[in-house]
């Protein structure tokens, strides 16, 4: 819980800080944003953070209520979009630090066979550390099945990836959908599901081109493989970065990363339920090689989640209706002497939705029953055994008349413990297809 303090000068600027997603969410054009990874098939070791170790200081016991007051609930989500879209979120988790997420994807058909992408991707919080440009281009091989190649094209050409995937794709020649003008029905392909094989290199000639002498060690350079499958209202993918040792003389360091991840996701096509599952293991070490002195992580963590809504006039689908969820998050740390350190929260949620998915405003109760056990020393200098946090959510979603859509939320910690008593921060989102 935070202290109560007086609205000083510099309190002023913080709560500026924390209004500011708010106010830069008017100047973003946006598509879609998940609770769980974005876009899980382009995530790898990321080199371009430096030689840096994941730090469980920084998760307290708001972190997790943060990023579920600011994640948008799986009953609205379709994880299948062959679209172009541009999508920005940013949530406050700190009077410095945004949980701020990104997705941009541009496509479009060279010819009967090619295929090109343009993929924009961020998603930063206190864990998450994906920052990437990619160019696909994709060659169709049958009426369903593709191959592709892709990439990134930096400045220095010791962070450039590369990546090859073989793709199967179902398009449904039934589907309705409006026509241009609006005034009817035409039926076309639309994509149905797809399965895509990745693997990806990362920073690929980095032992050859490196121009500060820092390498990958033979036969441990970064690979990121695995699959995603995907359908409008359903997505898994399983994911492994290989175990890589990377080796700098200049910072007298050497690094080893490893992670597997797993994540499952699914809602009802008429969106009264949805699940969430997700489960991924990172190991990180840092050494001094002129000293032998080395640090090491071990995170795993678990996530459940479930949601319900009921509509409270069943003769109206727009009409108001009630979302209910239960959601379940266990954290685990483990140090180079085995010390370790486990947060787990339960947290229960209800929102009132004024239109359902259309515009109006949604007013909900966030709560989450923190407990920390084993050796809390590796956690925040205040870290709690046990708390209980409450939030109250107030969100107006917004829909313009031709495309996009926005939504602007405000958080209330009814603990008071907030640094400006109840206020606790704000979160925005822009969506738009085009």
């Amino acid at each position: 819980m935070r202290r109560n303090l007086p609205l000083s000068q510099s309190s002023a600027r913080t709560l500026v800080a924390k209004l500011r997603p708010m106010i830069l969410i008017f100047a973003c054009w946006a598509t879609w944003v998940e609770a769980e990874e974005v876009a899980p098939e382009f995530h790898t070791f990321p080199t371009w953070r430096g030689l840096q170790l994941l730090d469980p200081r920084l998760i307290d016991s708001e972190y997790q209520s943060d990023l579920e007051a600011y994640s948008e609930s799986p009953l609205r989500r379709s994880w299948l979009n062959a679209k172009n879209f541009f999508a920005v979120s940013a949530g406050s988790l700190s009077a410095t630090q945004f949980d701020s997420r990104l997705q941009a994807q541009l496509a479009t058909e060279l010819s009967d066979r090619l295929e090109f992408r343009f993929h924009r991707l961020e998603n930063e919080n206190y864990e998450e550390t994906l920052k990437a440009s990619l160019l696909e281009l994709a060659y169709r091989l049958d009426q369903e099945w593709w191959i592709s190649a892709y990439g990134s094209l930096e400045r220095f050409k010791k962070e450039d990836d590369v990546g090859f995937a073989l793709i199967w794709r179902q398009r449904d020649a039934f589907a309705s959908n409006p026509s241009p003008d609006g005034a009817a029905s035409v039926n076309s392909a639309v994509l149905a599901q797809e399965f895509r094989l990745f693997a990806t290199q990362v920073d690929f000639t980095r032992s050859e081109r490196s121009d500060s002498g820092d390498t990958f060690t033979r036969g441990k350079a970064p690979w990121s493989f695995g699959y995603v499958y995907r359908m409008p209202h359903l997505q898994t993918y399983l994911r492994r970065e290989s175990k890589t040792e990377w080796v700098s003389p200049t910072d007298d360091r050497r690094m080893t990363h490893e992670k597997t991840a797993w994540g499952y996701a699914r809602r009802d096509a008429d969106r009264g339920q949805a699940i969430r599952l997700f489960a991924d293991r990172l190991t990180q070490s840092l050494a001094t090689i002129s000293t032998g002195a080395t640090r090491s992580w071990r995170r795993d963590r678990l996530e459940a989640e479930y949601r319900r809504r009921y509509a409270l006039e069943t003769s109206n689908p727009k009409g108001s209706q009630i979302d209910v969820g239960l959601s379940w998050v266990r954290r685990e740390w483990e140090n180079e002497v085995s010390s370790r350190m486990i947060h787990q929260q339960t947290s229960p949620l209800i929102s009132w939705l004024e239109n359902g998915d259309t515009p109006g405003w949604e007013v909900s109760y966030g709560g989450t029953w923190f407990r920390a056990f084993e050796d809390l020393s590796l956690g925040p200098a205040q870290l709690k055994s046990t708390a209980w946090e409450s939030r109250l959510n107030l969100r107006r979603h917004i829909h313009f008349e031709r495309r996009g859509r926005l939504e602007l939320a405000l958080t209330f910690d009814l603990d008071g413990g907030g640094e400006f008593g109840t206020f606790e921060g704000g979160h925005g989102q822009f969506v738009v297809e085009f």
